[in-house]
């Protein structure tokens, strides 16, 4: 995995180079905003209820309430994050929610069961994403190549951005569309991610986490002038120098870094 200071010098280093685009990228907001009709989304409390399913591999009955909701006007994807045991118990799951014509399922089984994932996308008609954990193109490579995703999900994260970009690029050569993770959400990222789409030709959504579970809402809105936020259910690429955001200095000096378990109370 590179190191935390490697990511760092790339987005100072793109912030130089990368080129910006004037044309919109769509993302997934929250349950709320979902259920209140911003599109393209998914819904974030199905989600959550559905990793509570653990290895069983039922579907909620919130999953029908919430697309009755949304209607035919969205996009709706279901995140299994890991949680079922073995591709026989994905399929079973994914083949009786098919009839939403979800734009994707996103890992539903172990990361490394690569053979597990190509035959669940052998058996499905539901597009299979992942990657959102994996460090190299390398790793991208052999899941591409042996036909494990519909979409792959880098992230500049955990990857920086060059090692995003060869990653989408590889995918591009199948013809498989690259919807970066953007789960901490933070301005920074948020703005590496959106310069890297801006960048790739097999682009379509922006995974982000525009709610603050399990973040700060500090560090994801005030830590980095010029963030950027959804705007009914789309980012826009930023249009000023660099990535296109700013450290707020007196900020980072009220939220200095604190020594200890980062789910310590403040």
């Amino acid at each position: 995995m590179p190191h935390v200071e490697h990511i760092g010098f790339q987005y100072v280093t793109h912030a130089l180079v990368v080129r910006r685009a004037g044309y919109h990228i769509a993302i997934r907001p929250d349950g709320q905003q979902a259920v209140a009709g911003a599109t393209p989304l998914v819904a974030e409390s199905v989600h959550y209820r559905v990793e509570q399913a653990h290895g069983s591999g039922r579907i909620p009955h919130e999953l029908y309430v919430v697309f009755l909701a949304l209607g035919d006007d969205v996009d709706l994807m279901i995140e299994w994050n890991f949680r079922l045991p073995n591709a026989k118990t994905a399929i079973s799951a994914i083949k009786k929610v098919e009839r939403y014509e979800l734009a994707w399922v996103e890992e539903p089984i172990p990361l490394g069961d690569i053979d597990g994932y190509a035959e669940i996308r052998a058996a499905v008609e539901t597009p299979i994403s992942g990657g959102e954990l994996l460090t190299s193109r390398y790793l991208f490579k052999e899941r591409i190549d042996r036909g494990a995703y519909d979409i792959v999900q880098p992230d500049c994260c955990r990857m920086g951005i060059s090692e995003a970009w060869k990653v989408a690029f590889l995918a591009s050569l199948k013809g498989l569309p690259c919807v970066p993770h953007n789960w901490s959400g933070n301005g920074l990222n948020t703005a590496a991610q959106l310069n890297l789409l801006a960048a790739i030709p097999n682009h379509w959504y922006l995974e982000s986490n525009e709610s603050y579970y399990g973040t700060c809402p500090t560090f994801k809105k005030l830590l980095f002038d010029g963030s950027p936020v959804p705007k009914k259910g789309y980012f826009y690429v930023p249009k000023r120098p660099g990535l296109g955001v700013e450290l707020n200095k007196e900020v980072a000096t009220e939220c200095a870094y604190i020594d200890g378990p980062s789910t310590a109370p403040i």
